[in-house]
């Protein structure tokens, strides 16, 4: 009997010794993987920061985002997301998609996006000086240089 018996807990000592090992390599490789953090972490900490969101408990309830979801977009695997998604989260953190897209790394410098805004600050200088101009023109009757045909 006490050999089978010694076999039997030579068994048990060999099983709980792998469990043992197996959950010790698996929080190594989670705590390697929650050192190293995500992706976007950073970014999308910063922004929480700024909205007064204090964990991603909070940040995935305001978004909508499933677990999986947050992952994803912490991760930077966007792709996976649908546009209704990445927006609602942009609304989350303040900024318009674009932006958002933008500050992600997902969408690079567009030459001549840039060009468009240059030329918009441009314009809208110009026009505050032509506004400045007309208010400092004398105010006129023109009602006697209309022609009337």
């Amino acid at each position: 009997m006490i050999p089978n018996n010694l076999n039997f807990v030579y068994f048990l000592l060999a099983c709980s010794t792998s469990l043992v090992l197996a959950i010790v390599a698996l929080r190594l490789l989670f705590a390697t993987v929650y050192a190293k953090g995500n992706k976007n972490d950073q970014i999308l900490l910063e922004l929480m920061k700024k909205e007064g969101i204090s964990n991603w408990k909070v940040f995935r309830a305001q978004s909508g985002l499933s677990n999986a979801g947050l992952w994803l977009l912490r991760d930077g695997e966007v792709d996976e997301l649908k546009w209704g998604e990445l927006n609602q989260v942009a609304k989350v953190v303040g900024l318009p998609l674009p932006i958002f897209l933008e500050k992600l790394g997902l969408i690079g410098e567009n030459k001549q996006l840039e060009e468009c805004r240059a030329e918009r600050s441009k314009l809208e200088n110009q026009l505050k000086q032509l506004v400045a101009e007309k208010e400092t023109l004398p105010v006129e009757d023109f009602t006697n240089m209309v022609e009337v045909d």
